[in-house]
């Protein structure tokens, strides 16, 4: 019983972290922290671009019911992601940041990153580019 009310208020907090980014029109762009100087942004063309300095935030993914729910900020618009850009002054890829982003086809990754979380691009069965 604890743990199934653990896991709703889980989802219910992952929820209300990604209210904010969900919705944008066409030609308008989202934006949010993911970092305690990092910012993030998606454009119409579905290109995602992370910027700032310093560390991304690790997202643990929560079990669904049928699925894993990506609990970064930009998880629950992974349908309308193709592409992911890294900018200069970012030092760290979060764990499971992109995982399950199935439409994701490129990533470009500045060179001021140092390390990449574990699982952070996991089942993005569509990438097959990264600079």
């Amino acid at each position: 019983m604890k743990k199934s009310i653990l896991s709703v208020l889980l989802v219910i907090c992952a929820v209300l972290l990604i209210l904010p980014a969900v919705a944008f029109a066409d030609g308008e762009t989202v934006y949010a922290r993911c970092g305690d100087y990092l910012d993030w942004t998606i454009d119409s063309f579905g290109t995602l671009t992370v910027s700032g300095t310093g560390e991304m935030y690790d997202f643990l993914p929560v079990e669904g019911d049928r699925e894993r729910i990506n609990t970064a900020p930009w998880g629950s618009i992974a349908q309308y992601v193709s592409r992911v850009v890294v900018s200069e002054g970012v030092t760290t890829v979060g764990r499971s940041a992109f995982q399950g982003f199935e439409r994701l086809e490129s990533v470009t990754i500045g060179r001021d990153v140092e390390v990449i979380g574990a699982s952070a691009f996991e089942d993005c069965v569509n990438l097959s580019t990264v600079q």
